[in-house]
């Protein structure tokens, strides 16, 4: 194949016609090859016709020299074929007496032609030579006077060379047409499978944003009624305006919450969020918790313990601001939402293999097996109502699974529903975080 590709560098523009720009060399070669098969038959025949190979010959090294420092196969295409075409009716005027096995190459020539120049090109090529052979098998006669002497006892040996090599240039110009097709559909077929990916995602990422409009408009609808409601209130009734203020601002603010997660999740789903991961100690991360949910837990009369052994790592790879709002609070908000009062929660750290293992265990409601397998779902963010009627946004637990991706760890969730399991229920979220060294 060096041999061949040598005499093509091909610039970027001309990557497509690579099989064509072959198919020129490799006939070439081919030319020179049966040119000099020709002379020697020639001269055992006694044919003197020495001069019209040794054309052959140097017309091949032509075109080669042309392809090899055009940056385009068309002109040494339209040359290869004006050549053979030359040739074609010279041989066939020569030797009008038996033209018929010189005419054995005309449907490789068009075949090549077709191929290297395309169906215009090609055709109009193989139609010029068509009509130029005709004119020479009708008047080659006239215009040399007399036909080369051939004795007709070798008419079946030029006959058989000729059915040969054509049978063989055929054969090697079928393979590579056929090579090309078989490119060319592979191509085709690969194109169409990377078009249907793009179609499904761009499908899907239709959906997702259809749904995520659908989710943000059925939540906000509860506390936007809510502040609507009480901001009628206060017009009609100033006097008791204070009354009414807070429950204003509590709707509001719900309606922001629903907006900020929504948002983030969009963010750090699409990849837009930055997600700098680093090591991270859990102990601070504890430390900053109790401080975050101390009014919380004393509204339940809840105990949050933190159970850390001194010989375990608690440095893991995370992004520190994420994992302590989105991951951790995220899960211990959820278990003080769905805890009886005078409960505890339990968050532990132990290891396993490569990662640091982070449970964070409640004793309240929780979920029923069927529930389960959908809560990290973005197309289906659920939520449930808490002890004293708290309500989330639903979308706390698919943004904490987006980030444990990002992060190279993984997030599991275990839990026994009240209703089936009175005696021994709760919920308990496990997480796998890959080991880190102290910063």
């Amino acid at each position: 194949m060096k041999v061949i590709d040598f005499w093509h560098p091909l610039p970027a523009s001309e990557q497509a016609r690579l099989q064509q720009r072959r198919l020129i060399v490799a006939f070439s070669y081919f030319n020179i090859l049966i040119s000099a098969v020709y002379i020697f038959a020639n001269m055992k025949l006694g044919i003197d016709v020495l001069w019209v190979n040794p054309m052959q010959i140097f017309g091949s090294i032509v075109t080669l020299v042309t392809l090899r420092f055009s940056r385009n196969h068309r002109p040494a295409a339209h040359l290869f074929l004006g050549l053979a075409a030359l040739n074609l009716v010279t041989l066939v005027t020569l030797f009008h007496g038996f033209p018929y096995t010189i005419l054995m190459w005309v449907p490789v020539y068009a075949l090549v032609a077709v191929y290297v120049l395309g169906s215009l090109q090609g055709g109009a090529w193989t139609a010029l030579t068509l009509v130029l052979l005709a004119m020479a098998v009708r008047y080659g006669q006239g215009w040399v006077g007399r036909a080369i002497p051939v004795n007709p006892g070798d008419y079946q040996a030029i006959t058989i060379i000729s059915m040969i090599l054509t049978g063989t240039a055929s054969l090697a110009a079928s393979l590579l047409f056929a090579r090309s097709i078989q490119k060319l559909s592979d191509s085709v077929e690969q194109q169409n499978i990377e078009l249907k990916n793009q179609n499904a995602t761009i499908a899907q990422y239709a959906q997702d944003k259809s749904l995520l409009v659908s989710i943000v408009c059925h939540d906000i609808v509860n506390p936007l009624t809510l502040a609507v409601f009480y901001s009628e209130k206060i017009a009609e009734d100033p006097v008791h305006a204070e009354t009414y203020i807070p429950k204003v601002v509590k709707g509001l603010k719900a309606i922001e919450a629903i907006t900020v997660s929504v948002r983030d999740f969009e963010a750090i789903d699409s990849g837009k969020k930055a997600v700098k991961i680093q090591p991270v100690n859990l102990k601070d991360i504890f430390e900053q918790a109790k401080v975050t949910f101390a009014e919380r837990l004393a509204e339940k009369n809840l105990t949050l313990e933190f159970s850390v052994p001194d010989r375990i790592n608690t440095w893991v790879q995370a992004e520190e601001t994420s994992l302590g709002n989105s991951i951790v609070n995220n899960l211990i908000s959820n278990a003080i939402k769905f805890s009886q009062e005078n409960q505890k929660i339990v968050c532990s750290v132990d290891e396993e293999e490569e990662f640091v293992v982070l449970r964070v265990r409640d004793y309240g409601i929780g979920m029923t097996e069927d529930a389960i397998p959908h809560i990290f779902d973005k197309r289906s963010p659920t939520t449930g109502v808490g002890t004293r009627g708290e309500r989330g946004t639903g979308f706390g637990l698919p943004i904490t699974k987006a980030l444990m991706d990002r992060f190279g760890g993984r997030i599991e969730c275990l839990s026994r529903d009240q209703k089936h399991f009175p005696s021994d229920h709760g919920t308990t979220f496990v997480l796998k975080f890959r080991k880190a060294q102290a910063a």
